[in-house]
């Protein structure tokens, strides 16, 4: 316990020099009775801590009782604290926690005359900090009832074990008492004459890590406009307002657009003698907060660094891209108030992982092995145990900044910015209870299974079939289509492709199709919904009957990806471009939206029937007696090189290599040669395998054709290329 309470009053000493020497230095020039003894307390504050290892609260003028009203110096105290670096503020709370569980202050503690100091005074400044939560959320969520004064009071226990403490006992103290003594009370807020006459009248004050400018325009002796702005938590800005003034009192005629729900009572004093305005709020609680008179000159620079601090600016608190957490175990910590927040996210596979989370303050607590998914930018996660409990939120993580973004929506609005940190220890302990995930309200579901079943088969799919890398295919970022209608074109072998994507939602909206040629179709408001890159839609009519594939948006390049795996592989590129009429009119057929089926299929008709690929062959030639003799072709996303190292009219040898989706190599194969006829002895392992298909070299073309019979009917030319030297 003297541990604590020594960090404790070390923290508080170390805010002390700046704004409890200012106050110590009021109080002696206000005990001009006494004033030597004033000036000898000033000098013995400022020169450093006492040499008691305890903080010397009686030497402040500070009360030990809990029952006794709060001073003027109290309440200057309470400026220090609210002056206090926010690091400090969220350290003091957690360690008045820790005082809590030790009883340091309890009812039995109070009996014994040693320990009647103990912590009271840190702790007392803690509950003022408690009470601006309060405050916070009544300005938030209007109707908060309070607890019966005899009911509050008897719950005396600012120390107990009782969480809610004694927030409200020390409201319903406070409320039964002054702000100030009574001999002080008439020097704090006194005299009636009117609002000076000036140009530059603008007033500033503070309460917590709330701020507040006012400047006021008189109209006449008694009455004019007042211009209001504050900076915070609940920020808010009210220009305009007319106000009159009778005696000391100032009545604001219309707040509504001044942040103040229904139901908040306050009065507010002009004390001409010490030039400051008085907001005294009744209602939810019993607080005052002091606006000092400024020069507006200086006033507005304070108002616009402030402006610039909270406001941050779009691109900063910006949240863009779509991407997943960096692998491993990272963590990540903010502030929201003066309570701390901490994470470590450990990722267990690309959408989901469990988060380790803590948070330092009123709203403390703890988790361990909080299971995690993510669905595009959302994160979803049962945070209620660690330290979130009775709040609405979103969680978001930013890959482009990599943070993580906390939207608060209840009991009070705000946004955290949780930043790349280094991991404490208490993160890295993970044998506490788990919490259960759950969905974040913004997403409302879960992708259904045929949407994990399609992208765990086509995976597979594109695994058996060597798919392009990630990288080649070019597909990055997860977002959404361009909102509209936007269009896109592309093609596969003799058949181009056209589709008009018009969004109604984030993730859904309806396309226009069409192809054009042998596997001619269209169709229109074929509906479809997104899930990450992936693309749900029933384009069965639209040219894609009787195949297997996947489609995909690739939001950094701006294309949609149309992966085939059957009945062959292959990668379509679909690009922005012209909307054409057709794709405009949308009074045909409408498509019902189903899964697309990864399971295969037999090829469609008009492969089945051949298509008008021939290539043109003729000549019956040997091949030429070049020392170099190379050819090369392409069909879809493969390549197919030859090279031939010897031969004679009747043959020789070669070596084959297949670059995609069939990649194989095999050198010395051995061919003869009957007229244009190439037949190759031993292809196995030269990228065709599982294909029916036979060579045929053309003379007067000087080309090799290779004409494919199965899975499809298609040719494929291979020219005169250099050779290269993978080839040899």
């Amino acid at each position: 316990m003297n541990s604590l309470r020594a960090e404790m009053d070390q923290i508080l000493t170390e805010t002390r020099q700046e704004a409890i020497v200012e106050t110590l230095k009021v109080k002696a020039w206000r005990e001009n009775s006494r004033p030597d003894e004033g000036i000898q307390l000033l000098e013995r504050m400022a020169a450093g801590p006492p040499s008691s290892s305890h903080f010397d609260w009686p030497s402040l003028g500070l009360s030990t009782k809990s029952s006794a009203p709060m001073s003027r110096t109290q309440s200057a105290v309470l400026k220090a604290v609210n002056q206090m670096d926010p690091h400090r503020r969220s350290r003091l709370l957690e360690l008045s926690q820790a005082a809590k569980k030790e009883r340091c202050c309890s009812r039995e503690a109070q009996r014994q005359t040693d320990v009647e100091v103990c912590a009271r005074a840190p702790l007392f400044l803690l509950q003022a900090l408690k009470m601006f939560l309060k405050l916070l959320a009544f300005l938030v969520v209007p109707g908060i009832a309070l607890p019966e004064d005899d009911h509050a009071l008897t719950r005396d226990d600012e120390c107990s074990d009782d969480k809610t403490c004694s927030v409200q006992a020390l409201q319903m103290r406070h409320s039964k008492s002054t702000l100030l003594d009574e001999d002080e009370s008439q020097d704090a807020c006194s005299g009636a004459g009117e609002l000076p006459s000036s140009d530059d009248l603008c007033y500033t004050g503070s309460f917590l890590v709330e701020k507040f400018f006012v400047k006021l325009s008189k109209q006449t002796a008694t009455s004019g406009s007042v211009d209001l702005q504050a900076v915070g938590p609940k920020a808010t800005t009210c220009n305009g307002a007319q106000y009159q003034q009778s005696g000391s009192d100032i009545t604001v005629e219309d707040t509504t657009d001044c942040g103040l729900v229904p139901g908040t009572d306050y009065t507010v004093k002009y004390c001409s003698n010490q030039d400051e305005i008085v907001v005294h709020m009744l209602k939810p609680m019993d607080v005052s907060v002091v606006l000092s008179r400024t020069p507006c000159a200086e006033a507005k620079p304070q108002l616009q660094a402030l402006l610039e601090e909270h406001a941050v600016s779009e691109s900063e608190r910006g949240c863009s891209s779509y991407g997943t957490f960096p692998r491993g175990g990272v963590c990540y910590s903010g502030a929201f108030l003066v309570e701390s927040l901490y994470a470590r996210v450990v990722t267990q596979g690309a959408h989901h992982g469990y988060v380790n989370m803590k948070a330092v303050g009123p709203k403390h607590g703890q988790c361990y092995h909080a299971g995690y998914s993510q669905h595009g930018q959302y994160i979803s996660v049962n945070a209620a145990k660690c330290g979130l409990s009775g709040m609405s939120y979103t969680i978001r993580y930013c890959p482009d900044q990599d943070v993580i973004n906390l939207q608060i929506t209840a009991p009070l609005a705000g946004n955290v910015v949780m930043r790349r940190s280094g991991c404490s220890g208490v993160l890295l302990e993970e044998s506490q209870a788990i919490a259960e995930p759950v969905l974040p309200s913004p997403m409302g579901f879960r992708p259904p299974s045929w949407v994990q079943d399609l992208l765990k088969a086509s995976t597979q799919a594109l695994v058996e079939e060597h798919a392009v890398s990630e990288s080649e295919r070019g597909c990055s970022g997860y977002g959404t289509f361009p909102r509209g209608g936007v269009c896109y074109s592309g093609a596969f072998l003799v058949e181009s492709l056209y589709a008009r994507v018009v969004t109604q939602g984030a993730h859904h909206g309806y396309v226009n199709m069409k192809a054009v040629g042998p596997k001619h179709g269209q169709c229109y408001h074929a509906g479809y919904s997104q899930h990450g890159q992936y693309i749900s839609v029933n384009a069965a009519k639209c040219g894609l009957s009787g195949m297997s594939y996947t489609i995909r948006y690739c939001p950094d390049q701006d294309v949609i990806n149309l992966q085939i795996t059957a009945p062959l592989a292959g990668n379509v590129v679909m690009r922005r471009s012209g909307c054409s009429g057709v794709l405009l009119e949308e009074s045909q057929a409408i498509a019902e939206p189903v899964p697309p089926s990864p399971v295969a299929v037999q090829p469609p008709s008009w492969m089945q029937n051949g298509v008008s690929t021939a290539v043109a062959c003729s000549g019956e030639k040997a091949l030429p007696k070049d020392s170099e003799l190379c050819y090369q072709g392409t069909l879809l996303v493969e390549t197919l090189s030859v090279r031939v190292l010897e031969h004679t009219e009747n043959g020789g040898t070669v070596n084959m290599k297949a670059v995609g989706p069939q990649h194989g190599e095999c050198k010395g194969a051995v061919f003869h040669q009957s007229g244009s006829n190439l037949t190759i002895n031993d292809a196995k392992g030269c990228g065709l395998d599982g294909a029916e298909y036979k060579v045929q070299y053309c003379s007067d073309q000087d080309q090799v054709v290779v004409r494919f019979v199965k899975p499809m009917q298609v040719d494929v030319a291979l020219a005169r290329a250099k050779c290269e030297a993978s080839l040899a």
